[in-house]
């Protein structure tokens, strides 16, 4: 499981090094932007990758079409083998710039505001809106 991170680099709330990927890592891989911190939890069920078969499921919270990674018209497998021929479809290693041209944001996970915020009461009166994300 990829659960959430701060989006924030502060030891003195969350030591870095409890989470694979955090505001704190500067090469956090899998097409993540480095410096930030991870929002939203991931469940990965039995995947595989390289030459290996892969059964999985992702379960995640849902998401705007226009902020998810590029689907490729190809094959919907190819970014196991980082074999997809759609640009932008092979998520590690795309052009952000690729992203903000063709959709007007640097990347699939629009630079993400949805990080814990400790620092803060909660109010469970505020929900956060498809508009507030895409602003």
């Amino acid at each position: 499981m990829w659960s959430f991170s701060y989006n924030e680099c502060n030891e003195t709330v969350f030591a870095s090094q409890n989470s694979r990927i955090s505001a704190c890592d500067d090469e956090p891989g899998s097409g993540m932007n480095p410096n930030q911190g991870r929002g939203a939890p991931e469940i990965d069920i039995l995947e595989g990758g390289d030459t290996a078969i892969s059964s999985s499921v992702q379960v995640g919270p849902g998401m705007p079409e226009q902020f998810r990674q590029l689907a490729d018209n190809s094959s919907y497998s190819c970014i196991y083998l980082y074999e997809c021929t759609t640009e932008g479809a092979n998520n590690k290693g795309v052009p952000t710039a690729y992203y903000e041209e063709l959709r007007g944001h640097k990347s699939p996970y629009q630079g993400p505001r949805y990080g814990a915020n400790n620092f803060c009461d909660s109010d469970s009166t505020l929900v956060q809106s498809y508009k507030t994300v895409a602003a």
